[in-house]
């Protein structure tokens, strides 16, 4: 360590015309202060020219002593002088790089102090977002990460030796490496994850290249050619570690599992029998999976998804759909549509459609036909061959709920939404036809203005209900052309959901009780749900004999604290049971506004977030996982 520091101090002499450029260089704030324009302040002059005069020196001053600490001394044959000396290569090595790391630091010192000393308060205020000291750290820690890179370079280019283009072959191979690595965290939008990648390979290349060094003096010692070699050898030696490390730690973050996740979205299809989660996964920073679950069986596969938007199931639970983005059209917010059909769980759901992430999509009864609705436009797609069948401009509208009146027609109910200094527009909502065969649309009823709609239809479409929730309104219409055939007055802000039963009547959760109107908007029955309900809503067990009433009066983040299930018997008019904690778990809002079927199968949260698969009839529970 003696003769390291021995040689450092002989570099530091040698440089010594360094500290006097940089001591003149630390004047030239105070000059650009006095010869400021008279409408500007003395003390930012001099902070800026501080700031950029100590970048641009600093960094330079890096890169030259890179390339020449012994790049140059081995080109010039003056290395030798060092070996005929009792001196180790790594005491050599240390020495010189130790002297170049304290050049560089004391340059920085000479010239940014005086300018941060006299314009303190301006480093204090506003006008900078770090702190000097940070400021300072980063300027060192990107000169030795320069010096360390020019070194390398130095050595390889100066050595006039073929292995040169090996070294490019090598960057390149390296490059192409970390992109594959890399590029599943692309996909799935986990760029924190790909920051730490990056960041924690970044930071290993300079401690590679130092080691790279060392090994250099010690194998290659004043041969150049040779000095070149054994640098090259040790430097990609590391990087294929490097990369293989980071390799693993993706397949790690990769291999990740339903229960390993955390801020859970579940939506289970009608019969309950999958679902998709999607959730961070623990200790994989923001890696955020969703999968396919087998509800019987709790096997799970991986399900492409935006991070943003979980997995939707069809209306009758018979196929999943996603949309999932790739690494090249992350910044365009597009991606490929995911089709999974729950008889074949195992075949591959691309299909090689792009969309925005953000666009409506639903499938045809039969899952052979995909419409999708994006930005005004509606495009119909062949899910077999994947090819465009026919496409059509809606006139207006920036949202859609749709489906497949048959597998040769699409009705959509387009919504419109307009802002006006923050407050909602009340905009009509076509009904639209289109026919894909002969590509022809056509308007063929309308709804009325209102600021905020939920829309539901009868199963084959023929019955539309509306929740004109700022009127306090639910109004029967038909399902084709939005005439309307009864209206229901309620108290404002006590219903949120609405259930359209199989006999073409209605229930909903107002306040304390559950409410029965028919089609025609007359009162059937009304059940008492007991004290201190706040809402919920209702799903048809058995039409016309049993409903599930969901009752929520908290909820605490994926736990079912304070959400209540009952079963209510309509035969006798009473809350036949209610199961305590547990939360349903099905879908918001699909793009299908179609009713599912009645069901008593439904996946279900308690009060730990533990996930069941529950028959509302029975109270049977059986856990998904373990």
């Amino acid at each position: 360590m003696t003769r390291a520091i021995t040689i450092a101090a002989r570099e530091l002499r040698e440089r010594s015309f360094v500290f006097v450029t940089a001591a003149i260089i630390a004047l030239v704030p105070f000059i650009a202060a006095v010869l400021r324009s008279a409408n500007t302040a003395p003390l930012p002059v001099i902070a800026v020219a501080g700031f950029a005069m100590s970048l641009i020196f600093t960094l330079g001053l890096a890169g030259v002593l890179g390339a020449s600490m012994v790049g140059r001394e081995l080109s010039e044959r003056r290395l030798s002088f060092y070996f005929s000396r009792p001196v180790s290569p790594s005491a050599i090595w240390i020495g010189k790089l130790g002297g170049a790391v304290v050049t560089i630091a004391i340059s920085f010192t000479l010239i940014f102090l005086p300018s941060y000393v006299v314009a303190h308060a301006v480093w204090a205020g506003t006008l900078w977002q770090m702190t000097a000291a940070g400021y300072a750290g980063l300027v060192l820690i990107a000169s030795v990460y320069l010096l360390l890179v020019m070194h390398a370079l130095s050595s390889m280019v100066r050595s006039r030796s073929a292995l040169v283009a090996l070294d490019l072959s090598l960057l390149a191979l390296f490059a192409g490496a970390m992109w594959l690595v890399v590029r599943p965290l692309l996909v799935n939008l986990a760029m924190g994850v790909v920051a730490r990648v990056i960041g924690l390979v970044a930071a290993a290349i300079p401690v590679a290249i130092a080691a790279a060094g060392a090994w250099q003096l010690s194998r290659g010692r004043t041969d150049i050619r040779r000095s070149h070699r054994e640098l090259s050898r040790f430097f990609w030696i590391c990087m294929a570690v490097i990369v293989a490390v980071a390799a693993a730690y993706v397949a790690w973050v990769l291999s990740a599992t339903p229960q390993d996740l955390r801020d859970v979205k579940v939506a289970a299809n009608n019969s309950a029998d999958w679902m998709a989660m999607t959730g961070v996964a623990k200790n994989r920073g923001d890696y955020a999976p969703s999968f396919l679950v087998d509800t019987r069986t709790g096997k799970s596969k991986h399900f492409a998804g935006a991070r943003w938007r979980s997995p939707e199931f069809t209306r009758r639970g018979d196929a999943a759909i996603s949309i999932g983005p790739s690494a090249e059209s992350i910044r365009s917010a597009r991606g490929e549509l995911y089709v999974q059909r729950i008889a074949s769980p195992d075949a591959n759901p691309a299909t090689g459609i792009e969309t925005s992430i953000f666009a409506r999509v639903v499938l045809s009864d039969d899952l052979r036909r995909v419409a999708i609705y994006d930005a005004h436009l509606l495009s119909v797609y062949d899910l077999e061959s994947h090819a465009l069948l026919a496409s059509v401009r809606i006139p207006a509208g920036d949202d859609a709920q749709m489906f497949f009146v048959s597998p040769s027609v699409v009705r959509l109910y387009v919504l419109s939404t307009y802002k006006i200094r923050g407050s909602i527009v009340p905009s009509d909502v076509p009904i639209f036809e289109f026919a894909i065969e002969n590509r022809r649309l056509e308007e063929i009823g309308r709804l009325p203005a209102s600021a905020f709609y939920r829309i539901t239809t009868s199963r084959d479409g023929s019955t539309l209900v509306v929740v004109r929730v700022p009127e306090g309104k639910i109004v029967f219409n038909d399902g084709r052309t939005g005439a309307v055939r009864a209206t229901i007055d309620v108290p404002k802000g006590r219903f949120r959901w609405i259930e359209l039963l199989s006999n073409g009547g209605i229930a909903f959760v107002d306040s304390t009780r559950v409410r029965w109107f028919d089609g025609k908007g007359q009162l059937v029955r009304d059940v008492s749900l007991g004290g201190g309900v706040f809402g919920g809503h209702v799903r048809e067990l058995v039409p016309d004999r049993k409903w599930l009433v969901v009752i929520r009066r908290a909820y605490v983040a994926n736990a079912a604290i304070g959400s209540d299930l009952a079963i209510v018997d309509l035969e006798r008019g009473v809350v036949e049971r209610v199961d305590r904690n547990l939360a349903i778990r099905e879908q918001f809002w699909p793009a299908d506004p179609r009713v599912p079927d009645a069901t008593t199968e439904f996946v279900v949260s308690d009060a730990k977030g533990t996930l069941w698969r529950w028959n509302a009839l029975t109270g049977e529970k059986r856990k998904i996982f373990g």
